[in-house]
């Protein structure tokens, strides 16, 4: 799809969809102009409603209309906060680290060895800085919080694997014939046995991005999941690993989330190939990571004009008009994704993520929990309508929606539909509110 469009035209659009990031720019406008001084708590509180390096990216460039008094954030920073001001400082870069950003400054001390900020503050997305305090994040508010949670998933996971719908639709995925009842060479009783084996020995191991490795697992590097809510791996089936650094909305979707991908090793519910599927349009092959860098590479998102008659239009154009929202809404998450890829590929990670078969499964099983959806009941355009306009926000959709924005907007209900084909047995819809 080509989508060209101007950094302020897409400045503007992001504002428009996600109106958190003007709520957040608008309380630091009031916390600089505050009439008796800055306000710094104020400013401190309105980093509430950014969730990520991105959206502070967006914040950052509002500030060209000068209506803070400063044309930057870094300038107003500098201004409005005097040397005596550190531990406000420190506040607001461990608040700002929360979400990936990094605010460096020049530090100094008073004749007593107190600290003081000496101002000419830095904004990177870099995480080798060396302001930041260490603080220990595993501590009760955390350890006690997941327990409950965790509970409530494998509950989750049990009902929906002793459903007699989930077994039926197992075996037709996975083409079981009645005479031999077996996948693989396993007989599919035994392969759900080892589902409830999994989820009945879950255990919860708590780290923060101060350590390196997970108290008692010296084994596993944390390097790369300083950024994740929860984690698990192959050769720890039995733990699931949460990130007390990180402030997770959607806990309980995440641990769902999770304890789908240790069902996944044990055996798929559905093929990898069904999940894929799911998100092509008829017609289309499957698009890998080298699609993926010939997309961008004849898509530019500055420097031009909106391109109407991209390959895309169309497909944007019409789920709008299906879901009954502007257009704007829909290439939102086309822009979204390319800025998702660039951001990978600059920083080295694995672009094979966004729609990969086993995080796309757990996207799907944890929107299943968010919308109450039991085996046999379907997942509605109607439900996404809110996560696609931006009125709300869960991290499980955001990922699902990227997928099918990076595979060129299939007709969302043709999406839904082959979603809810993956979970039951009939192809027919299904009334959401039947007993199961």
């Amino acid at each position: 799809m080509k989508i060209l469009i101007k950094e302020s035209q897409y400045n503007l659009l992001l504002e428009q969809n996600n109106p958190n990031i003007v709520k957040a720019y608008n309380e630091i406008v009031k916390g600089a102009k505050f009439p008796l001084g800055t306000a710094k708590d104020v400013i401190l509180k309105a980093f509430d409603y950014i969730k990520n390096s991105s959206e502070f990216h967006t914040l950052r460039s509002m500030f060209k209309d000068k209506k803070t008094g400063y044309s930057s954030f870094e300038e107003m920073i500098n201004e409005e906060y005097d040397r005596f001001d550190y531990d406000d400082i420190i506040k607001l870069q461990k608040k700002l680290y929360s979400i990936g950003v990094v605010l460096d400054f020049e530090r100094g001390e008073n004749r007593l060895g107190s600290p003081l900020f000496f101002g000419n503050v830095k904004i990177t997305y870099d995480t080798n800085f060396k302001n930041i305090e260490n603080v220990v994040k595993v501590n009760n508010k955390c350890t006690s919080k997941y327990p409950p949670l965790l509970k409530q998933a494998q509950d989750y996971w049990r009902k929906w694997l002793s459903s007699p719908i989930t077994k039926q639709k197992f075996k037709k995925n996975w083409n079981v014939q009645p005479k031999n009842d077996t996948v693989g060479g396993k007989k599919v009783d035994d392969i759900f046995e080892e589902y409830f084996d999994c989820i009945d020995s879950l255990k919860l191991v708590f780290y923060d991005n101060t350590m390196r490795h997970p108290p008692g697992y010296n084994e596993i590097i944390l390097s790369k999941a300083k950024s994740a809510y929860a984690f698990v791996t192959r050769t720890t089936p039995e733990n699931v690993y949460v990130n007390c650094s990180m402030d997770d909305d959607d806990a309980l979707e995440t641990l769902i989330h999770e304890i789908q991908h240790l069902l996944y090793e044990i055996k798929p519910l559905n093929p990898s190939i069904n999940i894929s599927n799911v998100f092509i349009k008829p017609g289309d092959k499957k698009i890998g990571p080298k699609d993926v860098l010939g997309v961008l590479k004849n898509n530019s998102t500055t420097d031009s004009q909106y391109d109407t008659n991209s390959d895309n239009s169309e497909n944007i154009k019409l789920n709008g008009k299906i879901l009954g929202l502007p257009w704007t809404d829909i290439s939102f998450w086309d822009l979204s994704v390319k800025v998702e890829i660039r951001r990978r590929i600059k920083n080295n990670n694995d672009l094979g993520y966004i729609c990969r078969e086993t995080e796309k499964a757990s996207n799907i099983q944890s929107i299943r929990n968010l919308f109450g959806i039991k085996p046999g009941q379907n997942i509605t355009p109607e439900m996404l309508k809110p996560y696609i306009n931006n009125e709300k926000h869960n991290t499980d959709v955001s990922w699902l929606l990227l997928c099918w924005a990076s595979n060129g907007f299939k007709d969302i209900r043709l999406f839904l539909s082959d979603i809810n084909k993956l979970a039951f047995q009939d192809t027919k819809p299904t009334d959401n509110t039947r007993p199961v």
